[in-house]
């Protein structure tokens, strides 16, 4: 049978953005070009424009990737976890510890913090994790803070994993858990 297009449009979307990401991890995300990236997957210029409009939004969707697979597991590992903060410290520490079993995943992270729009996703990537952390915020306005302040400790772990890797993996976890629970009550 044979397989539908749409069907077939996924795969070819997934093995794009594989292609990408390694393409990014090789020559990094700034030195990329879209004809790069599409001759790296096999395909035409145009034929990348069919899935994406430029090369950020590969990375936002690179980065949504991660996101996901991240929060799974540690939503696995945490299921039975009652306090939030903790559960969400989990969330991002999982993205943390890929950092540093794939270092160039953290140089990646950088280009997308350092990107408006990618940054204004990953806003909301972050606000999706809190599952009940907004009920226990000490203030109203918290939620945004929390998120500002996730973002920044993880630009700055990202960028410390990235470039100078002085801190360990618990040093890192550390600084994580140390920036967020001034939010909580």
């Amino acid at each position: 049978m044979a397989r539908k297009p749409r069907e077939q449009s996924a795969e070819i979307k997934q093995a794009l953005l594989r292609s990408a990401m390694k393409h990014f991890m090789v020559v990094g995300f700034e030195n990329a070009t879209v004809r790069d990236i599409a001759a790296a997957a096999g395909m035409t210029t145009g034929s990348l424009y069919h899935f994406f409009k430029n090369k950020e939004a590969i990375l936002e969707q690179i980065i949504r990737n991660v996101f996901e697979v991240t929060m799974s597991a540690s939503r696995a590992i945490t299921q039975q976890e009652t306090c939030p903060l903790t559960q969400v410290c989990y969330e991002l520490g999982m993205q943390l510890y890929a950092f540093n079993l794939e270092p160039k995943l953290s140089q990646l992270y950088h280009s997308a913090y350092s990107s408006i729009p990618i940054s204004l996703t990953m806003d909301d990537l972050i606000k999706s994790s809190f599952h009940g952390l907004s009920n226990n915020l000490s203030r109203a306005n918290d939620a945004d803070s929390f998120v500002v302040a996730a973002k920044g400790v993880m630009f700055s772990l990202a960028q410390e994993s990235a470039f100078t890797k002085k801190l360990s993996f618990h040093q890192q976890i550390e600084i994580l858990a140390r920036g967020l629970n001034n939010f909580v009550d």
